[in-house]
C-alpha cells in the first residue's frame, strides 16, 4: 500500500506542476498507466490510479482517452456496487467525471445511462447521481423505454 500511494501521490505532484509545463502532465499518465497495467492491484488503487489519469488526460485536452481511464473503473465495478468508503471515493470520482466529459461532448444518451451506473449503487453520492441522471434526461428530452 505504501507504494502504491507514493506512486499516486507523486502522480499528483506532477498534475500539479503540469499546469505550467504539460509534460509533466505526460509524466504523469505514464507513471499512473504503469500502476494501472500491474497485477493483482486492489480494486481501490487501480480506481485511485485510473481516475487521477483520467483527470490528466483531461487536462490534456484528451477527452476521449480521459473517458476511457473512467469507463475502466465504472464498467470494472461490476458487482452491486463497491465495498469500502475509499472503493466509493474513486468509482464515484471516475464516474461523474465520465458524465462531465459526455456533456461537454454533448453525448446526451451516455452522460444519463453513466449516471444512472452511478445511481444503481448504495453509497453516499447515488442519489445525486440519480437527480444528476434525471435532469440530463428532462433537460434533452431523453426517454428510456426499458423502464
Amino acid at each position: 500500500d505504501m507504494r502504491y500511494s507514493l506512486i499516486c501521490e507523486k502522480a499528483e505532484i506532477l498534475q500539479l506542476l503540469g499546469t505550467k509545463d504539460p509534460k509533466l502532465l505526460e509524466e504523469a499518465v505514464k507513471t499512473l498507466s504503469t500502476l494501472t497495467a500491474e497485477k493483482d492491484l486492489p480494486f481501490d488503487w487501480k480506481a485511485r490510479a485510473a481516475s487521477e489519469r483520467a483527470s490528466a488526460l483531461k487536462a490534456l485536452k484528451k477527452p476521449d482517452e480521459a473517458l476511457e481511464a473512467c469507463y475502466s473503473i465504472v464498467q470494472m465495478a461490476d458487482y452491486d456496487h463497491p465495498g469500502t468508503p475509499t472503493e466509493f471515493v474513486w468509482f464515484y470520482k471516475a464516474g461523474f467525471l465520465a458524465v462531465d466529459l459526455l456533456v461537454e461532448k454533448q453525448q446526451w444518451e451516455a452522460a444519463a445511462r453513466t449516471a444512472e451506473r452511478l445511481a444503481q449503487t448504495s453509497g453516499e453520492r447515488a442519489t445525486e447521481a440519480k437527480d444528476l441522471a434525471t435532469k440530463i434526461r428532462l433537460d434533452h428530452y431523453l426517454w428510456d423505454d426499458t423502464k
